[in-house]
């Protein structure tokens, strides 16, 4: 085992429980003090801030890159991002003035005025990435620690602003911007040690000369943040976005297994060792199968801790689940694909010809097959059944439609990762977790149906949900502590060093 992975992993996943609360109370003030309607309208303006941002990809896919291979680029990355800052509000204000020309009715305004000020979040989210990039290389636990004052000042800010003064969805957008610029600052105390150097403007001219390769890798992947924009517009409501981005909540909450991948990119970038690809998914699987089962047995009081309007989609909750154990996945073989790849070692001569051969390339290319079927499948959704069927079941399609483009996918990307790295897939403990959650699923069912729950208020429903959670997960350890022999050593060995 790679105790680094396990450590640097089980700090940020603690770190990172630490804050489901703090996240699940900002999230119940932003739905409880917003209609879906104008929480749909919040996921579109996040959705848009991601796509503005999408030009300071490469600092943070170079930087990362650079920093795992023991080069000292920390500065250069940082000042990259603060010059890259003005040219991203500008290029942000021409994209907004573009938009306000194509849309004139009144449905567009409201989301234009709030994209204005929505823009206080770019500088944030520009140092992000280099910070980020930065720390993943170096001390990956701050990640957990950023996480956690980011969620704190979130919610805290949130309560203030949105549940206090009821500034609604401007509330919403301070308080995210709020937290982000906590994050930034505790992202530069964990890597204040790495940005002492000099800056190096051949560096900085090298990754833009190469931007190419992370825009067309990361650039394709937000192609995805088009999803939000397309069926609001289509559809002419954001209702059936917001239906769906709270099913996004809780599958978000399954996705925190996906934490130890953090550790294993730029591990496989420096040490290449198959043993550190099982690690991770045996780590990621054992973390995984209490969250998704408890999540899908519980989904529809989950989602009325949000609001009761929610409830009604707990089936799409329940398919998104499932995706999102196949992304988990699926991110842990493409990993393995781009953290073993070597060809762009000498950034400055860097060539397609021989790119093209490589998973730099061809890994962007299959996402691009998958984007394009994803959006144009969803609009081909919307546009078809918008007029005869209500927005239940447009959110339901929605989600058949992902399971449909990400599952087969993830098979591709598998097969080819095994190629690449013929890591072994941690059968016998896949059975010994599955085994635990079938008990958790039996449990979890006797007290559904000898305690029934009703859509009462947000303090009856979280104490209906936390003991039979805390109960199930407390099997499942402890079936897995006795059967599961790797599992023992490394509760031990954590315990040790944690306490040393």
């Amino acid at each position: 085992m790679s105790l680094r992975i396990a450590y640097a992993g089980s700090i940020q996943i603690i770190t990172q429980f630490a804050t489901l609360f703090t996240g699940l109370a900002f999230v119940i003030i932003i739905t409880r003090n917003l209609s879906v309607e104008e929480f749909g309208l919040w996921q579109v303006l996040g959705n848009t801030i991601g796509l503005a941002v999408i030009p300071i990809f490469p600092i943070g896919y170079w930087t990362l890159r650079n920093i795992s291979r023991g080069e000292d680029v920390g500065k250069t990355a940082v000042y990259s991002g603060i010059i890259s800052i003005p040219i991203i509000i500008l290029g942000y204000i021409i994209l907004l003035t573009f938009a306000s020309t194509i849309f004139e009715s009144g449905f567009s305004s409201p989301i234009l005025y709030l994209a204005v000020i929505a823009m206080v979040q770019i500088p944030f989210l520009v140092l992000i990435e280099p910070f980020k990039a930065i720390i993943r290389g170096t001390r990956p636990q701050f990640i957990g620690y950023s996480s956690l004052g980011f969620e704190i000042a979130k919610v805290s800010v949130a309560y203030y602003l949105v549940h206090i003064n009821s500034l609604s969805l401007i509330g919403a957008i301070i308080s995210l911007a709020a937290a982000q610029l906590i994050q930034v600052l505790i992202m530069y105390y964990g890597s204040y040690n790495r940005i002492r150097g000099k800056f190096q403007i051949n560096v900085a001219r090298s990754w833009i000369s190469a931007s190419w390769i992370p825009f067309f890798g990361f650039g394709v992947s937000r192609i995805f943040l088009f999803d939000s924009l397309i069926v609001s517009l289509l559809a002419g409501t954001t209702i059936i976005v917001g239906l769906y981005a709270a099913c996004k909540t809780f599958t978000s909450i399954v996705r925190y297994s996906e934490i130890f991948q953090r550790i294993l990119y730029p591990k496989l970038m420096k040490d290449k060792l198959s043993s550190d690809v099982s690690m991770t998914l045996k780590l990621q699987t054992l973390v995984q199968v209490p969250l998704a089962i408890g999540a899908f047995m519980l989904a529809e009081p989950l989602l009325g801790i949000l609001k009761a309007d929610y409830v009604q989609v707990a089936n799409v909750l329940r398919l998104l689940i499932i995706v999102a154990i196949f992304e988990g996945i699926e991110n842990a073989v493409q990993n393995v694909l781009i953290g073993s790849e070597d060809s762009d070692k000498d950034i400055n001569n860097l060539k397609f010809k021989i790119l093209r051969k490589t998973w730099l390339f061809k890994l962007p290319l299959i996402d691009v097959f998958k984007s394009l079927f994803y959006v144009g499948g969803l609009a081909a959704i919307i546009f078809i059944f918008k007029n005869t069927t209500d927005n239940i079941t447009l959110a339901l399609y929605w989600g058949i439609l992902y399971a449909g483009i990400v599952i087969p996918f993830t098979i591709v990307k598998y097969i080819a990762a095994r190629s690449v790295m013929p890591f072994v897939f941690p059968k016998t403990q896949a059975i010994i977790y599955s085994i635990g959650g079938a008990i958790m699923v039996l449990f979890l069912q006797f007290y559904k149906n000898t305690f029934q729950w009703t859509q009462s208020g947000i303090l009856e429903t979280v104490i209906y949900i936390i003991p039979p959670g805390i109960i199930s997960v407390g099997i499942y350890v402890i079936f897995v502590y006795i059967f599961e022999k790797d599992f023992r050593k490394l509760v031990q060995n954590l315990v040790k060093n944690i306490s040393n």
